[in-house]
């Protein structure tokens, strides 16, 4: 029941590095999009359903971002004067306008893109997740390599993320900054990913040298051929070691 109700949250790995002003500049320009840069990352909205003129509504949403960054997001995990997570959730709410109630039906897509070429997508279909991709791709010059999907819902009984078997629950409000928080892991795991179907033809191509070394006595193979090995592994190596934001803590945490 949960999954017919959940909607798709997906990590997409299309390139090595991003240039965010860049793609900011012309998200907003060429389709009106609603943009704002925390450090590694590009938060952007869409209104939904997606058509020909994608745009989203950018007044309503800077104010709604404006608010979601000045509000405490501690009562996740901390009290100050109560243990009752409710409590908090009651005051957060107060903060609403009316205006905020009016547009809040509104169907919103959030696409979080990573500097280091990661793409985190929440409450798209898979065909409006191809069309966002096939904007990247006509205009940047991006590749699709590694692809994680999850699914995500709202839950009132939620007070804080629960991740369980890939599904995502929530709080009922819907706070960019939570997601932003979560994006991050979810991009680091595709970058990871990444990693791991590079490294693995490397290492079954070079796994039984060590056994045929100490059989033979010799690795039936030129110099030249065996440099090259290595050199992919090095290479590699080199990519995670610059990648360090993708194994280290963000700075968005600090």
């Amino acid at each position: 029941e949960i999954k017919k109700n959940a909607k798709r949250l997906t990590a997409y790995n299309i390139c090595e590095s991003i240039n965010l002003v860049k793609i900011s500049k012309f998200l907003r320009k060429k389709h009106n999009i609603t943009t704002r840069l925390y450090d590694e990352c590009l938060y952007c909205t869409f209104t939904l359903p997606l058509t020909s003129n994608t745009h989203s509504n950018l007044q309503h949403r800077e104010l709604v971002m404006n608010r979601n960054e000045m509000k405490d997001h501690h009562y996740e995990y901390y009290s100050i004067d109560s243990d009752n997570p409710e409590q908090f959730m009651k005051s957060s709410n107060q903060v609403l306008s009316p205006s905020d109630s009016k547009t809040s039906n509104i169907d919103i897509g959030e696409l979080f893109i990573f500097n280091y070429g990661c793409l985190v997508l929440w409450n798209f279909s898979k065909d409006e997740e191809l069309r966002i991709l096939k904007m990247l791709t006509d205009n940047f010059n991006v590749d699709l390599d590694e692809i994680e999907e999850y699914l995500h819902i709202y839950d009132d009984n939620v007070h804080k993320p629960v991740f369980n078997n890939d599904i995502l629950q929530l709080p009922k409000e819907r706070d960019h900054m939570v997601k932003l928080a979560l994006s991050h892991p979810i991009a680091q795991s595709c970058k990871v990913g990444r990693f791991e179907s590079r490294i693995i033809p490397i290492l079954s191509s070079v796994s039984k040298l060590p056994k045929r070394l100490a059989i033979y006595g010799k690795l039936g193979m030129s110099r030249e051929k065996l440099l090259k090995k290595f050199g992919k592994l090095f290479k590699l190596r080199v990519d995670v070691n610059l990648s360090s934001n993708v194994l280290d803590k963000p700075d968005f945490f600090w």
